[in-house]
């Protein structure tokens, strides 16, 4: 849900037939016109997430981090061109 261009609220439940079902949730902020901040939680397990995104025309790059309580901190990065 977009509460307005500046921000963007999303929730996600993901179910395998195997295990119970994952609640997902997270709002984005665009605090500037090519920079996103962006924040999430889910459940079973409890995990959080954070991390920040630069867009400029045809390129973006994006890094986050998850924290799990069993296995600590994972940074991830992301950069895509555009053709």
């Amino acid at each position: 849900y977009a509460f307005d261009e500046a921000v963007l609220f999303a929730f996600e439940l993901e179910k395998d037939s195997s295990v119970p079902a994952i609640i997902k949730t997270g709002i984005e902020f665009l605090p500037a016109k090519n920079f996103a901040l962006r924040f999430g939680v889910s459940v079973k397990p409890v995990k959080y997430t954070a991390g920040f995104g630069f867009i400029a025309r045809r390129f973006s790059a994006d890094i986050g981090f998850a924290y799990h309580y069993y296995l600590g901190i994972t940074p991830a990065i992301s950069v895509q061109f555009g053709i």
